[in-house]
């Protein structure tokens, strides 16, 4: 994704309407749930290839996999096939532990169940999976930086090798280095992924970590003074951008993004299926191309008009 610009987020709603994150103890008991790490042997959960049919071919730094952790499987869905016509494979059962969303007959995530936790925080948050050469490497960087290791590298059949993880700031992210390879780079399409986005308040720290996780280089984009944006990439290839906002309270959060032809009518949409926008079309912010949406069980997402020019 080339020459990604943004107008900067305008306060329209607060940081906390944002992300409604649950605490650091909540989310330890959310991934143990999501895992099933100690009931369970990995074995247990059966999971598909992060790309059908198998590439051996590794992009680190780009975001290949995205897995919806929710309360309500029948009620997500029915949101995200009406919404964007995307097909589920797995057991028809409302608290099935995982379930493969399907894009055009390919798997491009996963909804995994997840029940009310104990402190009232709600469950439902997108967990996207970053392409990473060598994930035990990556670990240790974590650690040593002061990063939360929510679930230690392992080796999940059919998926690669794996870790959970909480970045230095609080950011939720998985690891993933994938024993298909990954997707093959192409175009995004309609209704597919287009774009992650790292929301942060300490740009200066946060910018030196990624750096070193994904061997990134960044490039500032020039938005205006009181607005930071960077894109990070590799190899000269965009993968993700990072920016900083203006909420002090605002839990650090990497954000995807879906493509769409026109935004308004897929937030009109997004009302009327149950969801809420939390951050509507405005002409300030990338020229009305972009809004900020949860599902109805509160995992927050963008879609994105894409060129907007």
């Amino acid at each position: 994704m080339r020459n990604f610009k943004s107008s900067g987020f305008r306060t329209i709603v607060t940081a906390k309407q944002l992300f409604k994150m649950p605490g650091a103890k909540a989310l330890l008991v959310l991934i143990t749930a999501l895992w099933t790490i100690q009931a369970c042997s990995p074995k247990s959960l059966t999971v598909p290839a992060v790309t059908e049919p198998a590439t051996h071919e590794y992009f680190p730094g780009k975001f290949v996999w995205h897995d919806l952790m929710t309360k309500d499987v029948p009620a997500v869905k029915k949101f995200y096939g009406d919404l964007f016509g995307w097909r589920f494979s797995g057991p028809d059962d409302p608290k099935a532990k995982y379930t493969t969303i399907l894009f055009n007959d390919r798997p491009i995530g996963g909804i995994v169940y997840v029940a009310e936790l104990e402190d009232g925080s709600n469950p439902s948050q997108w967990m996207s999976y970053l392409s990473t050469e060598d994930v035990d490497q990556a670990v240790e960087l974590f650690r040593n930086s002061g990063g939360k290791i929510l679930r230690e590298a392992w080796d999940q059949p059919d998926r690669g090798r794996m870790a959970i993880l909480q970045d230095p700031y609080g950011a939720l992210i998985a690891l993933l280095r994938s024993e298909a390879g990954d997707p093959p780079d192409a175009d995004p399409v309609n209704f597919g992924w287009l774009w992650h986005e790292y929301l942060t308040t300490d740009l200066s720290a946060a910018r030196p970590f990624y750096e070193t996780l994904a061997g990134y280089q960044t490039e500032s984009m020039p938005v205006r003074e009181d607005y930071l944006y960077y894109v990070l990439k590799k190899s000269d290839k965009p993968r993700a951008g990072m920016a900083q906002v203006p909420w002090e309270d605002l839990k650090p959060n990497w954000l995807a993004y879906v493509l769409v032809e026109e935004v308004q009518p897929v937030v009109d949409r997004v009302v009327k299926l149950g969801g809420e926008v939390l951050l509507p079309p405005h002409p300030e912010l990338r020229k009305g191309s972009v809004a900020l949406v949860s599902d109805p069980s509160g995992g927050v997402f963008a879609v994105q008009k894409w060129p907007f020019e």
